[in-house]
């Protein structure tokens, strides 16, 4: 799959040939076989935003277990997000570091500035299994819920509770749970100005070694 591919699948949705649901079938297929991607090359940046270096280092990790079709897919399958390149190949990833940095300064005003690191990581995770582990979410789930059951089952993040509850709830009242705290709707917050086109600088930040050590957090 590739941009070329995947404007000409929206095209031949558009006029009617293929269902929504066969769109993304495709998409979702011809990027489920792509290689892994270079975590620092992709993620380096916002990595290094998180002042906790064992969660820094954690996360980098847990970078390597998430779906292959995560660092390959468009943002919106079907190209609704307000800016056209999150839209095409790359755009979930793209999207997702938006969502962290946006996250990291939204918390401000709510006086959740001790919540940086965790808005930072539930920005990078919180689409992370938008299409389940194998490109399927069961009906009576929503990908937020999904992605939170999936770190709550692996017991990721049980002494940070706080962003599985954010990613869980992310999609405001567009999703199955909603947004419960001040912390939680700020980061719905994050992800929808983002989606609606706000678009934060993606510029290095200082950069920080990031040590692969499979700790559970």
């Amino acid at each position: 799959m590739d941009n070329k591919k995947l404007t000409k699948l929206r095209k031949t949705y558009h006029e009617g040939f293929i269902s929504g649901s066969e769109l993304k079938r495709q998409v979702i297929e011809g990027c489920m076989d792509k290689p892994m991607a270079d975590i620092h090359k992709e993620l380096g940046d916002e990595l290094s935003l998180i002042a906790d270096g064992g969660l820094r280092s954690f996360i980098y990790d847990l970078a390597t277990r998430l779906p292959h079709y995560f660092w390959h897919i468009p943002a919106s399958v079907m190209g609704l997000h307000d800016v056209s390149s999150d839209n095409m190949m790359g755009g979930l990833v793209r999207h997702s570091k938006k969502v962290a940095r946006v996250a990291q300064r939204i918390g401000e005003p709510y006086g959740l500035d001790h919540e940086a690191d965790n808005l930072i990581v539930a920005g990078l995770l919180h689409d992370s299994f938008k299409y389940g582990e194998n490109g399927f979410v069961p009906r009576n789930e929503d990908h937020a819920i999904f992605a939170a059951n999936w770190f709550e089952k692996n017991n990721v993040f049980n002494d940070r509770p706080q962003i599985r509850g954010m990613i869980r709830s992310h999609l405001g009242r567009w999703g199955r749970v909603k947004p419960a705290s001040d912390l939680e709707w700020a980061f719905h917050l994050s992800d929808f100005v983002v989606s609606r086109g706000a678009s934060p600088s993606l510029k290095p930040a200082r950069y920080f070694v990031m040590i692969p050590h499979g700790r559970k957090r």
